[in-house]
């Protein structure tokens, strides 16, 4: 005669699969966030520093030819391309790679 053997149910809910994160993902996460905020608010902390201080026309803007107050805004655009290649700025976006990279 044939045996009959139970059948098992399938699970109703899914496996209850919440719990702490580990901490690898954790410093992932952590590094990105700091990668993020070294390049974009690092940056953009630059830029406010350099607009507030102000600042007159520095030589190589004067080299490239802008005289101050005969080109509407040519101080400010001064100021964005001299904290772009500040020294200041390189060290973020060397750090946002170290730290987004490593």
């Amino acid at each position: 005669m044939s045996r009959v053997e139970e059948v098992q149910t399938a699970q109703v809910s899914p496996p209850d699969v919440r719990g702490p994160t580990s901490p690898w993902p954790a410093s992932i996460f952590a590094a990105g966030v700091a990668s993020l905020g070294a390049v974009l608010g690092g940056t953009l902390l630059l830029q406010l520093g350099y607009a507030i201080g102000g600042g007159s026309l520095t030589a190589t803007c004067v080299s490239e030819g802008l005289v101050k107050n005969q080109a509407v805004g040519a101080r400010g655009v001064c100021n964005i391309i001299t904290a772009l290649k500040s020294g200041s700025e390189t060290a973020l976006l060397g750090a946002g790679l170290v730290l987004g990279v490593g």
